[in-house]
C-alpha cells in the first residue's frame, strides 16, 4: 500500500521533471522550496 503511494509520487515527479528525492527531502525537512504537487502539475 504505501509502495504504491511512493510510486505514483515518484511517476509524478518525473512526469514533471522534478527529482523525486528532491521533493521528499523539502517535505521531510519543511523547507517549502518546492510548490505542491498539485500547483506544480497545473503548471506543467
Amino acid at each position: 500500500m504505501a509502495s504504491d503511494i511512493f510510486l505514483g509520487l515518484m511517476s509524478t515527479c518525473r512526469k514533471i521533471g522534478i527529482s523525486f528525492g528532491e521533493y521528499l527531502k523539502d517535505r521531510f525537512y519543511n523547507r517549502h522550496e518546492l510548490p505542491p504537487l498539485g500547483d506544480l502539475i497545473w503548471m506543467a
